[in-house]
């Protein structure tokens, strides 16, 4: 996420109105990493509209990632840089710069035709390669790297920029080895060119341009991910800049002598002038000085007075709040102690009381179980005499029924007697029957009759 973040920055940073809204040294804040913020949306418009849609996409797929797995890998943004053309790319080149941008156009226009010019025949023939044909392995590339870098650190830029463009025809298409070699290539033509007219351009317009930003951002992804051939490439060309950079350091420091020299011959006669401005401004200086400090000296010392008296009455203050605070403190205690005696004798009085209630409670319920032991008694009096008024009752009933059953039973003897005298047997079987069955009621009683 972060080589992602780093790619965009680079190639925004053509666009004016990116480095405008700049935070700082960086182009998003801190806190806007990963949000919906303005400065996303423009940074995400300016790649769209300058780099194209795929390098837009991969930023925003890289800004709403979740987790590694879900952010572009380098190798992604290696392809979609180096399949960029400069006919896909809408660049806005402000007007102050219009001069160094035709001159940009101009350069990119003459080496634009480089990558279709056929190779001279004599380097085909050197290489072995059929005429006509492209196929040729890893040695036979590294071959022409290697001694296009010879030729450069002996001095000879044009020999070696031949050389790299007839290497640059012969590795594959959006290779990093084409990438390396078009930015080999774009650094001698750099080195060629006029110097009027290099500085003419100025170090904005060589931010600005396409290639650089192409260059620079290829050249990341390549450092993060590529291989130790290319790495090797790199170091190669490090160490070739460095020598020319040493180079043109050492002509930038003869004319930076001869400036330097100027200038303080100039700073030499506008010292003394300014030695003798200074010293009349010492002077009025010191007057103004010891002005201020007799000023903040009173000052000082009124103030010191009113701290003072400031301190003197928090003191007061203070003293005062703390003896009001002892003061409702003992007067609240008191009234603990009051309101805690009549609590005491409240509950004290309300304990008599309930002694007393529980006194007369205790009398009504030894009143109530002598009455009820009183009544029970009485109702049982009550219920023996009705019972044995029942059974003498009873006795006499049974008594009086025992008496008509026996003149009853005397009189269906005679009856059967009469009949069976008289021949009547069916008579006489019936008040036989009849006898039998009401003495057998009662059979106890009448034998004893």
């Amino acid at each position: 996420f972060a080589g992602a973040v780093i790619i965009t920055e680079m190639l925004g940073w053509s666009d004016s109105a990116i480095v405008n809204r700049a935070w700082g040294e960086s182009y998003f804040d801190q806190h806007e990493m990963q949000t919906p913020c303005e400065r996303y949306f423009l940074l995400k418009k300016s790649l769209g509209q300058r780099w194209g849609a795929r390098i837009s996409d991969l930023f925003g797929r890289a800004w709403d990632s979740q987790d590694l797995s879900s952010c572009p890998t380098f190798g992604e943004w290696l392809i979609a840089l180096s399949t960029l053309s400069e006919e896909e790319v809408v660049e806005e080149i402000p007007a102050a710069s219009a001069a160094a941008a035709a001159a940009n156009a101009s350069d990119e226009g003459e080496a634009a035709p480089e990558r279709s010019k056929e190779v001279p025949a004599e380097v085909i023939a050197s290489l072995g390669i059929e005429p006509g044909t492209r196929e040729v392995n890893d040695n036979v590339v590294g071959r022409l790297f290697h001694q296009a870098r010879d030729l450069e650190k002996a001095g000879n830029l044009s020999g070696a920029l031949e050389i790299f463009r007839s290497a640059y025809h012969f590795v594959k298409k959006d290779s990093p080895l084409e990438v390396e070699l078009a930015a080999a290539i774009q650094g001698l033509e750099e080195q060629l060119r006029p110097v009027e007219e290099t500085s003419n351009k100025g170090f904005k317009a060589l931010l600005l341009s396409r290639k650089f930003m192409i260059s620079s951002a290829a050249a990341l992804v390549i450092l993060a991910g590529s291989a130790i051939t290319v790495n090797q490439i790199l170091a190669e060309k490090a160490e070739s800049r460095q020598m020319d950079a040493e180079r043109l350091a050492e002509q930038q420091a003869q004319q930076e002598q001869e400036a330097i020299r100027k200038q303080e011959e100039e700073a030499r006669r506008q010292q003394e002038e300014a030695a003798k401005k200074e010293e009349e401004a010492k002077i009025a200086e010191a007057e103004r000085l010891k002005e201020e400090e007799a000023k903040k000296s009173a000052e000082a010392e009124q103030a010191r007075k009113e701290q003072e008296k400031a301190d003197l009455q928090a003191k007061y203050d203070k003293q005062a709040k703390y003896d009001a605070y002892l003061a409702s403190v003992e007067e609240k205690k008191k009234k603990q102690e009051l309101q805690e005696k009549y609590d005491n004798q409240a509950k004290y009085e309300a304990y008599l009381a309930q002694q007393e209630e529980n006194k007369k409670k205790a009398a009504q319920d030894e009143a109530a179980a002598k009455a009820a032991a009183q009544a029970a008694a009485e109702a049982e009096a009550n219920r023996k005499a009705q019972a044995k008024a029942a059974q003498q009752a009873q006795a006499a009933q049974l008594q009086k029924q025992r008496s008509q059953n026996v003149v009853e039973l005397v009189a269906l003897y005679n009856k059967a007697y009469n009949a069976q005298v008289a021949g009547n047997k069916d008579r006489a079987r019936n008040a036989a029957h009849e006898f039998i069955n009401l003495y057998n009621k009662d059979q106890s009683y009448y034998k004893t009759v």
